[in-house]
């Protein structure tokens, strides 16, 4: 009762709200969401990266507020993220009846997609935890697949076989990441969950400048497709791509690409032309 209580005083946007304990009649008032949870949203397999990004942050800034009041989530998994409409994200379940620490033989097998590896050999449930079960919610909201296989955790659990997932499966520069948050050694992961989500937002900025990059080189080469439209490019209209070159940022190797692409796309489209006559 004490744990629920020491649950109940959260207050946080991205913690269900817990509004009334009463002991005698064993109920508990707490707020309702209309939605559904990060499972139902996983069902369809990944998430785009935007929503996986907004989603990610708020389960983290839900769990270091708790982390901050010595409060662990004992069973962090996507049934435990409910999702309101607009998408705004509600933890519940930190003192859940199916936690980790009580596994049960009729226990779904999902489950131990989430369970920290420490906890096969007598650990803990501690941040370091938490931050495990956020990595595998977050292998799949990015990949749409956890990163282990049932058969990989129970040739761990029994043989302590290495957990090692497919690092090429996860998003450009994400693999790091992952890895380390995946670790099956507490003292590898992250110190803290904020830690792990400041690494994650530079990815995601680091991947929408990359984005906006291709944009750029993108638009190089629709000016170079048109200048070369008559098979000769004049020297004003070289200047002009000169210029533009620079303003966009592209490097000699993605001119040199842009181009080779361009002249290409051109031929492609003369040889349908003249296919058509």
């Amino acid at each position: 009762v004490q744990q629920l209580k020491d649950r109940a005083k959260l207050e946080h946007p991205s913690i269900l709200r817990v509004y009334d304990i009463d002991e005698k009649e064993g109920r508990i008032a707490m707020e309702y969401v209309e939605g559904g949870t990060l499972r139902d949203a996983l069902r369809n397999g990944a998430l785009p990266r935007s929503l996986a990004m907004r989603t990610a942050v708020q389960i983290i800034n839900g769990l270091h507020y708790a982390h901050q009041r010595q409060i662990i989530h004992h069973a962090l998994t996507p049934e435990h993220v409910l999702l309101d409409r607009q998408g705004n994200v509600k933890l519940t379940g930190f003192r859940a009846l199916n936690s980790f620490m009580r596994l049960q033989k009729t226990d779904p097998p999902e489950k131990y997609f989430y369970l920290p590896p420490e906890l096969f050999r007598n650990g803990r449930l501690s941040i370091a935890a938490n931050i495990y079960s956020f990595g595998v919610m977050l292998h799949e909201m990015l990949t749409g697949q956890p990163p282990f296989s049932l058969q990989q955790i129970q040739a761990f659990a029994r043989q302590h076989a290495p957990l090692l997932f497919d690092e090429h499966s996860a998003p450009p520069g994400a693999g790091g990441m992952l890895r380390r948050c995946l670790s099956s050694s507490p003292e590898e992961r992250h110190h803290t969950i904020r830690a792990l989500g400041e690494e994650l937002i530079a990815w995601f900025r680091g991947c929408e400048a990359q984005a906006g990059h291709q944009e750029a080189v993108a638009a190089y080469k629709d000016a170079l497709m048109i200048a070369m439209a008559d098979g000769k490019i004049s020297k004003a209209e070289a200047a002009l791509l000169a210029q533009k070159r620079q303003e966009l940022h592209v490097t000699d190797a993605e001119a040199r690409l842009a181009a080779a692409e361009a002249r290409q796309e051109l031929r492609a489209l003369l040889h349908e032309h003249d296919a058509q006559r």
